[in-house]
């Protein structure tokens, strides 16, 4: 009853969201574990923020490969993505652990 809609249809407009949501939800992420490892890098002192703060980087890095293959960006996007990918690898990486 009132579900008259073609469920192809739906699922194509559901894709169709997610793909353009999806390099916004994409640059969210990259942009929050960037955040999250410069307060790491700049707390040497407070050990235990900066620990959660590169635990929370490292999930958003995480986030971003899980999602990366599912969307089909375009080569510029895919670069772009892939470049800031590889700075929060390294900024993740540049935090003390001790």
């Amino acid at each position: 009853m009132g579900h008259d809609r073609n469920p192809s249809l739906v699922d194509d407009e559901l894709d169709g969201r997610f793909e353009s949501g999806g390099l916004q939800f994409l640059w969210a992420e990259l942009t929050a574990g960037s955040t999250l490892a410069g307060l790491a890098r700049t707390a040497p002192h407070d050990r235990e923020n900066r620990h959660w703060s590169r635990r929370q980087a490292q999930a958003a890095y995480d986030t971003v490969v899980a999602f990366l293959p599912l969307l089909a960006l375009t080569a510029e996007e895919h670069r772009q993505v892939s470049a800031a990918l590889e700075a929060l690898r390294q900024d993740i990486e540049a935090i003390p652990v001790g």
